[in-house]
C-alpha cells in the first residue's frame, strides 16, 4: 500500500515561466527529486508520531519497520506520484495465513480499539510548510539545471 500525495505546481506564474524554459524531461527529473525530499521528510514525521505521543507504540516493530519503510513513485499520464510504502508483513512479524494488517488498524480503527492516526498527522499537520519546502526543493533545481545548460 503507497501513500501518494498528488500536488499541482502550477499556478504560481513565476513558476510556471521557468519550468516552461527547461524540457520535459528535466521538468520531471526536478519535480520527481523534490518530491522524494518531500517523501523522506515526511516518512520521518511518520516514525516521530510512531515514537511519541500520539501512538503508543507496544513494540515498536511498527515504528522499526517505517524505518526502513521504501519510497517509491511512478509517472504516469503526465503525473508524477512519489510515496511512502507501508510495511510489508514479514517487516511487522504478521504470518502470510494471517488476514490482518494493523498498521491500518492503528491508523483508523478497529473493534473497539479508537484509532492512533501517525500518517495523515504527517501530512495534514504540515501541509503548508511542506509545500513551501517542495516549492523551494523545485525552484533550486530548476535554478541547478539551468546553470548546466
Amino acid at each position: 500500500m503507497t501513500l501518494a500525495v498528488d500536488l499541482r505546481v502550477l499556478g504560481v506564474p513565476e513558476l510556471e515561466r521557468k519550468l516552461k524554459r527547461l524540457e520535459a524531461a528535466t521538468q520531471k527529473k526536478v519535480v520527481r527529486q523534490a518530491l522524494r525530499k518531500s517523501a523522506t521528510r515526511t516518512k520521518a514525521r511518520v516514525v516521530d508520531n510512531l515514537s511519541g505521543e500520539k501512538v503508543n507504540v507496544q513494540t515498536g516493530v511498527l515504528r522499526q519497520a517505517f524505518k526502513k519503510a521504501k519510497i517509491r513513485g511512478e509517472t504516469k499520464r503526465g503525473r508524477i506520484r512519489i510515496g511512502i510504502v507501508f510495511p510489508e508483513r514479514d517487516a511487522l512479524g504478521i504470518t502470510p495465513d494471517d488476514k490482518h494488517y494493523y498498521p491500518t488498524a492503528v491508523e483508523y480503527c478497529h473493534g473497539n480499539v479508537p484509532p492512533h492516526p501517525y500518517m495523515r498527522p504527517a501530512i495534514d499537520e504540515h501541509r503548508t510548510g511542506e509545500l513551501r519546502l517542495i516549492g523551494r526543493d523545485i525552484g533550486n533545481g530548476i535554478e541547478k539545471e539551468a546553470g548546466r545548460k
